[in-house]
């Protein structure tokens, strides 16, 4: 038999065959493999629900609506499966904050507005309710019609329990096997960790036995007791009765001259005058009877024996394992035995028998550790059957550890919308159960010391366990001996005395299964030995004694502090830039807060404001906008101008779409800067330099902005704080970027730079960085941003950054890959930063996208493909200038003069390059389109506009568009202005400064156009030369559009 040979009806690469009989062609991705315990029928179907003209995927996280797919986010969906789980009755507020948001405190807001959403999805409207109906004072109740409707058996998919991971076992044991085929039998031990694999392992092997026309039994030993003696083995001769018919038992039985009565007790009583059956243990004659037997079926077919969870097999059971152990060296057997070594303590009957199989040599010992992450998530996928959700894998994965079983439970219970993921949910049934037996099987010394470990956190210090536990150190570490030996604990590396849980899933099983006293009793007595041992120095502990305090205010016990404690590990994590920590606390320290029965309102207003200022810096800019308008609320209360000023620059996010910007915000700062105004200081600088960025996004304002700033930074150089210089400059750049000439620009930029620098602050250093390296390529200076970028980058890897910075450096080097003509690696980086960006929520990430990509479909030539989506973002955003430039240099490339012309006009006639930032870059995309069109008044208009920044690179604020030396577009509006010497001149000059770039496609089309000029100029000849090199150049780079027009210019100096 060889390892890779496929089982009877299967498929290529195993997969069943369409023929195969029903049990091989599962349907539902969670149901078990046939043959594996735990499937029910349930779990085989998967159910999709219909509500009214709906359709609800629960697995796939989706909803249909009219046969189109429906966008909807995981808390509506969440709440749409709870409401319809519980559609016959009303489902309260409180259920649904419990169910949806576990653990989390969250204001009435987001319930309202996840319900709104859902609302939407459905196609419902809160007046007509003809879905979710509002129920006054009370919730929700679902009033659609539902109908559950199930997937059968009609088409075969993939097997959906795959096995992953057991390579390296599954060969081992396949040599064992060979070996044993070649009449060098053996034993093989397989332990493990409940719902590892062990079983599924052996039960691989046994398919394969089978499949390669050897004989593979399988026996068990059950949980309950009360079994008769040698049960596995009895189960394993009926299992051969039942595979093979009873006359191969009986021809065995009869070679090896055995009484099948001796070990079926089914079976006929003996013959008269044969051996008395013993009434307890069976005696010697009976064991050597199935040692004879075994060895006469392996005579026959080589033999593979499986007895699974033999830990929980009988003494005889054991014995005979013993035996026949000893008698395999020579014979055609391997025999595999599964078991917990969880289970397995001192005295414990396996051990002895362990202790004796590791006495010989034939014996071989695999013990199954957790799946990789890789293979859990290869295994999630199979179990799936479609890709999942973003981050529900990763989820199950941190939850579930690499426990095949707990990572399948936890993705059945996601799949019916059961809240499963989050820490502290509740745990899925089938885990429950298993974990609780385990613990039920403690002795009650053992069960007391893990509950104080588990309430004491995942991990702990034996000293301070002792004290927690009120035992003695010798009982304490007796006891960690115990828990280590039996999996559940192990030593943390490097750590003295500290121990950590084996499994997440195993510890909050542990800490559920304390009592309401002991709860109580372990966080009071835990959280006071951690504030005496660390005393002024808690930074280690601050997490463990906010989670102390706050568990103890949970239960309703007074708890000092709780919310004070909760903030101090939030900003402590702020400090260390762990922002997504940092929201996780503030939110829990509101809940501290919420919990204590003398509240203070200005602490609150300080949590309300650190939540909605982390939330910012992650990227969750909506969901800052409640907590900052209750701070800001709060502060006007109290009269406090500080906390009102500091949370209106929470609640101003730049680069934010008018649809998405708080509308709130600008009048918030001004109150605050007028609260502010005879209150010198960093607060009100940062207030004023705010207000004008928020002032410069709109034209009829842009002059005020300005004014606004230059008062900003007036004040911020008198204060000599540089932290308040540095903002006033930061903001400055972006407020007064268009106004401002290149040189001063450029110096504020490296001003900037160096202000970081000087501060020690690596976060302001990383945010300081785009502005320097727009002014890099600006300048030309391709080298230092290419460096600048490195530098970025491993910053970025170095420290714990908000996902918010980590598209930039994907976005910058496509940038640089585009610039130099290398489009496929462009577009991939590209791609990856948009990835990036849309996890963490960047308002820009469509933008930089589309910009990219229209940079790289135009070198390409492929620009048609691109005008439905560019009209379409013209239409749907009116506001953004960036899309008609585009749209119309689309329509002229495409030679439609006339409806380019429909665009360019208006647009040009009312732009206004003094108040665009990005007026290098859609002036480059205009005068192509003027170029295009002919249109010299508006060409001499433009060029006035550009020629002061001649020198520069055509770049876009945000670095993601550069587009190569200014002069190349000047050229072409000198051209169409008639000004044919100067045109040359820029062209010339154009063609140094690409050069010097390495932006070989922009050299090109500066080639191409420079051969026009000459053409028409009557220099044939330079003509030619320059047409003949732009197509060797265009054709290298893949540029067909480009390459035709230099061909066409050649084909025309031919004639």
């Amino acid at each position: 038999m060889r390892m890779g040979d496929a089982p009877p009806g299967a498929g290529p690469n195993g997969a069943p065959a369409r023929n195969a009989p029903p049990s091989q062609l599962l349907t539902n991705p969670l149901a078990s493999r046939p043959g594996i315990p735990g499937a029910s029928e349930r779990d085989r179907m998967r159910t999709v629900y219909r509500v009214g003209a709906v359709l609800v995927d629960p697995l796939q996280s989706r909803i249909e609506r009219d046969g189109a797919a429906v966008d909807l986010q995981p808390k509506p969906l969440a709440i749409l499966l709870h409401l319809i789980r519980h559609r016959d009755r009303i489902v309260t507020r409180d259920e649904l904050f419990a169910a949806v948001w576990p653990g989390v405190t969250v204001g009435d807001s987001s319930l309202t507005r996840a319900v709104s959403v859902l609302r939407t999805a459905l196609g419902d409207t809160a007046a007509g309710s003809r879905a979710i109906r509002t129920v006054a004072r009370r919730g929700y109740r679902l009033v659609a019609p539902v109908e559950e409707l199930r997937e059968g058996t009609a088409a075969p998919l993939a097997p959906r329990d795959p096995f992953v991971g057991r390579d390296v076992p599954l060969a081992a044991l396949a040599a064992a096997w060979d070996a044993a085929r070649d009449g060098r039998g053996g034993l093989a031990l397989v332990s493990g960790e409940p719902g590892i694999g062990k079983t599924r392992l052996a039960g691989e092997l046994a398919a394969a036995v089978r499949a390669g026309g050897c004989r593979a039994l399988v026996g068990f030993c059950p949980a309950t007791g009360g079994a008769p003696p040698l049960w596995p083995f009895a189960r394993a001769l009926r299992g051969l009765c039942e595979d093979e018919g009873v006359e191969a038992l009986e021809a065995a039985a009869a070679a090896a001259r055995v009484d099948l009565g001796d070990l079926l007790p089914e079976r006929e009583p003996p013959a008269r005058g044969a051996p008395q059956r013993g009434a307890g243990l069976p005696g010697f004659a009976v064991l050597d009877a199935l040692d004879r037997l075994v060895a006469a079926l392996a005579a026959q077919r080589p033999l593979l024996l499986v007895l699974d969870d033999v830990h929980w097999a009988d003494r005889s059971s054991l014995r005979a394992l013993e035996l026949l152990e000893r008698s395999l060296g020579h014979q055609r057997v391997l025999l595999v035995a599964t078991y917990r070594d969880t289970e397995i303590e001192p005295g414990h009957p396996l051990a002895a028998t362990l202790a004796a199989a590791a006495r010989g040599p034939e014996a071989l010992r695999i013990r199954l550790g957790p799946l990789e992450a890789a293979e859990a998530g290869r295994l999630l996928a199979a179990l799936a059957d479609r890709p999942l959700p973003p981050g529900v894998a990763e989820a199950i994965r941190a939850r579930g550890g690499g426990n095949p079983l707990f990572l399948r439970e936890l993705l059945r219970v996601w799949a019916e919308g059961t809240p499963a993921l989050e820490p502290g949910a509740p745990l899925p049934p089938g885990l429950e159960e298993v974990l609780g037996d385990r613990i039920a099987r403690l002795a009650p010394a053992l069960r007391e010391l893990l509950v104080a470990a588990a309430v004491l956190g995942s991990e702990l210090e034996r000293d301070l366990l002792a004290e927690v536990a009120g035992s003695g150190p010798a009982a304490v570490a007796d006891g960690l001996d115990a828990a280590v030996r039996a999996g559940w604990l192990r030593p943390v590396a490097g750590g003295v005395a500290r121990f950590a849980f084996a499994h997440p899933l195993v510890h909050e099983a542990l800490r559920r299964h304390a009592t309401p006293a002991e709860r109580l009793r372990l966080h009071e007595r835990a959280s006071d030995a951690l504030v005496a041992r660390y005393g002024a120095r808690p930074e280690p502990v601050l997490e463990r004694i906010a989670e102390h305090r706050l568990a103890l205010a949970r239960d309703g016990h007074p708890a000092p502090a709780a919310a004070v404690w909760a903030r101090r590990a939030a900003e402590h994590a702020e400090r260390r830039l762990a922002f997504d920590e940092a929201v996780r606390w503030f939110e829990r320290a509101l809940e501290g807060h919420e919990l204590e029965r003398a509240r203070d309102d200005a602490l609150r207003g300080e949590l309300l404001l650190g939540l909605a200022r982390t939330r910012w810096t992650v990227g969750d800019r909506i969901g800052a906008r409640a907590p900052a308008r209750e701070a800001a609320a709060l502060a006007r209360r109290l009269g406090d101008a500080a906390l009102l000023a500091r949370t209106a620059l929470v609640s101003w996010v730049r680069g934010a779409a008018p649809a998405d910007r708080d509308p709130d915000a600008l009048p918030l700062l001004e109150e605050a800067a007028e609260k502010l105004r005879d209150v010198p200081g960093p607060l009100r600088v940062e207030v004023l330099a705010r207000s004008a960025e928020h002032l410069a996004s709109e034209p009829p304002t842009f002059a005020r902005a300005l004014e606004v700033s230059e008062e900003a930074l007036r004040l911020a150089r008198a204060s000599g704080h540089d932290r308040t210089l540095y903002t006033a400059i930061y903001c400055g750049l972006f407020t007064a970027w268009a106004k401002l000439a290149a040189a001063p620009r450029h110096a504020l930029a490296e001003e900037l730079i160096a202000l970081a620098e000087r501060l020690g602050d690596p976060t302001a250093r990383i945010q300081a960085s785009p502005l320097h390296l727009t002014c890099l390529f600006e300048a030309g200076r391709i080298a230092e941003a290419d460096a600048e970028i490195a530098r970025f980058e491993g910053e970025i890897e170095r420290l714990e950054v908000p996902a918010f910075f980590r598209w930039y450096g994907p976005l910058y080097r496509a940038t640089c890959a585009i610039l130099a003509g290398r489009l496929a690696e462009g577009e991939r980086l590209a791609l990856a930063s948009f990835g990036l960006a849309r996890r963490a929520h960047v308002y820009d990430a469509f933008r930089a996208l589309a910009s990219q990509i229209f940079q790289i479909r135009s070198d390409q030539g492929r620009l048609a493909e691109l005008e439905p989506r560019v009209r379409e973002m013209s239409e749907r955003y009116p506001y953004d200038d960036s899309y008609p430039p585009l749209l119309a240099y689309v329509l002229a490339e495409s030679d439609r003069a006339r409806d380019a012309r429909a665009v360019f006009e208006p647009f040009a006639d009312r732009y206004e390059p003094d108040c665009d930032c990005n007026r290098s870059v859609t002036g480059t995309i205009l005068a192509n389109v003027c170029a295009s069109l002919g249109d010299a008044p508006r060409a001499r208009r433009l060029y006035g506009a550009l020629a002061p920044e001649a020198d520069l690179v055509a770049v876009n604020l945000s670095a993601w568009t550069c587009l190569g030396s200014l002069h190349w577009p000047l050229g072409k509006l000198a051209a169409a202005a008639g000004d044919a010497p100067a045109a040359r001149r820029h062209f010339e000059e154009a063609a140094r400064r690409n050069a010097a770039l390495g932006a070989r496609p922009c050299a090109a089309r500066v080639a191409v156009d420079h051969a026009a000029l000459c053409l028409e100029g009557g220099a044939h000849g330079e003509a030619r030369e320059r047409a003949e090199a732009a197509r060797a150049q265009a054709r290298a780079l893949g540029m067909a559009r480009l390459a035709g027009r230099a061909e066409a210019l050649v084909a025309a100096l031919g004639r």
